[in-house]
């Protein structure tokens, strides 16, 4: 993974709790988000495993957590993000070029 997922589950209840640790056991994990919704995308996480779980909440009592899902986020070295944007930066001043060109031909 490149820093952003997406991550979904079966919302049979009326709310989830959806929780994300950096270690499978969840010594300390953070709740990201209780409310109905069944789905989410997060992004700016750093290189390194990250795990999640759900559970539902009815009537103000959680249920069991669900098994943890493991994401792996690896992000691409720099100096291959540095030639991405080099090629970018190429790609855009040939691009702006031609426009600049084909404006003048016209006048």
């Amino acid at each position: 993974m490149a820093g952003f997922y997406h991550l979904s589950w079966d919302a049979a209840f009326a709310r989830i709790e959806l929780q994300e640790a950096t270690a499978p056991d969840f010594r300390s994990p953070t709740t990201l988000y209780i409310g109905t919704d069944s789905a989410t995308t997060i992004s700016g996480k750093p290189d390194g495993h990250w795990y999640y779980r759900v559970r539902a909440v009815q009537n103000d009592l959680p249920g069991p957590w669900s098994d943890p899902v493991e994401v792996t986020v690896a992000h691409h070295n720099l100096s291959r993000a540095l030639m991405f944007l080099t090629l970018g930066i190429i790609v855009f001043i040939s691009i702006l070029t031609v426009i600049i060109r084909g404006v003048r031909q016209e006048t």
